[in-house]
């Protein structure tokens, strides 16, 4: 006689097709990411140099702001969607390790480059380092004291921070 549930064989092949559809979606999603993250650093590049109204803006503030916001907007929607849902550790993990893989990735940026990029880190990327030092800091105290409403104490340290500079 057979279980009711199947044998675990049985669970494992319909817990694989179960995910089969999403997985396929996620990695085609996340090539469409890559390849757009590529067209969006070509158009920043060209866009640093080239003067909008007469301003040259430069590459400091088009990959500091300009970029950042849009290569950002990716974990907005699915952290804000994740919060919608109610899945709080899917958002909070979605931008914590996002930032992790941010300091990450200019790890390997600069074991690739030649010499440190630190030494490149002024005008407003220095603003941009203090702006993440500071919000860090107070999302810090906020996992410390577990404060319920830190963002506009940490957004207003981020805008404080890109005042100073420009």
């Amino acid at each position: 006689m057979k279980s009711q549930g199947g044998s675990e064989e049985e669970k494992k092949k319909l817990d694989y097709t179960k995910i089969k559809k999403p997985l396929k979606i996620f990695l085609i999603d996340s090539a469409g990411v890559v390849i757009l993250g590529y067209i969006l650093s070509q158009t920043a590049d060209k866009l640093a140099v080239t003067p909008i109204m007469g301003i040259l803006l430069g590459q400091s503030i088009i990959g500091g702001f300009l970029l950042a916001v849009s290569t950002s907007l990716p974990e907005l929607i699915v952290s804000t969607e994740a919060v919608k849902k109610g899945d709080f550790q899917m958002a909070m993990g979605n931008i914590l390790g996002s930032n992790l893989f941010n300091l990450a990735a200019l790890m390997i940026v600069e074991f690739i480059s030649r010499g440190s990029l630190y030494n490149y880190l002024e005008g407003f990327n220095f603003s941009i380092a203090g702006a993440a030092v500071l919000t860090q800091g107070i999302f810090s105290i906020g996992l410390y004291y577990k404060k319920e409403k830190l963002s506009f104490l940490l957004l207003g340290g981020y805008l404080l921070s890109l005042a100073i500079s420009i």
